[in-house]
């Protein structure tokens, strides 16, 4: 049989295969009965006593109910001849004869599998978790990039208008000579184009211009 299996009769084991020795290393002289496969599959006390409510359960149930022969599975985890700790599933089935006949299990990979698939999944939930906080913050940092932009073009031409212009209009008020008065217009045409590309909204075209206006 590809899992382990064990034959009870009362409270000796009477069997046990080959592939529950190559699970557990136990044979029939290491656990001659359930107290001492107790002791050493289940060396903590409170753990042992979990498993011996669990197995005295389901022998009520075979005892209230004669039409049951097979129990509900159980997962436990048993400490092996080497010391190693291994995941089993129980399946125990009642025989015509009153001997019990209990299947084992190894399910120690798929355990291991399942918690790992855990783990990543718990990983990969706080790094979604963490892009969406940074994306989050770049959202904040590229709003208030556009924001100073928008701020220091907005600098660029009240200053440009303000403190600039007016000045250049003084200029052309005076007599002045053709080609001087070429440099200024090239000057102001200049300026002109520089703060161009910022003036893209009524705000900007019209800084001169109260709110009411």
């Amino acid at each position: 049989a590809p899992i382990g299996i064990m034959l009870i009769k009362g409270s000796r084991f009477t069997y046990l295969n080959a592939k529950f020795r190559e699970t557990f290393g136990y044979s029939l002289k290491d656990i001659p009965d359930g107290r001492t496969w107790l002791r050493k599959a289940y060396p903590d006390r409170r753990y042992r006593r979990e498993v011996i409510r669990t197995w005295l359960d389901d022998i009520q149930r075979f005892a209230e109910e004669p039409s049951l022969r097979e129990s509900k599975r159980w997962t436990f985890n048993v400490v092996c001849k080497d010391k190693r700790q291994k995941v089993i599933d129980f399946v125990c089935v009642t025989l015509p004869t009153g001997e019990y006949l209990v299947t084992l299990e190894d399910i120690t990979r798929q355990k291991m599998a399942e918690k790992e698939i855990e783990e990543r999944g718990r990983e990969l939930d706080i790094k979604s978790r963490n892009l969406e906080e940074v994306n989050a913050a770049l959202r904040v940092l590229l709003k208030e990039r556009e924001n100073d932009k928008a701020r220091l073009e907005e600098k660029i031409v009240l200053n440009i208008q303000e403190l600039v212009m007016p000045y250049i209009e003084k200029l052309k008020k005076y007599r002045l000579d053709p080609g001087h008065r070429a440099y200024i217009d090239v000057i102001q045409e200049n300026l002109n184009d520089v703060i161009s590309p910022f003036v893209q909204n009524l705000g900007l075209k019209h800084t001169g211009l109260t709110p009411t206006e």
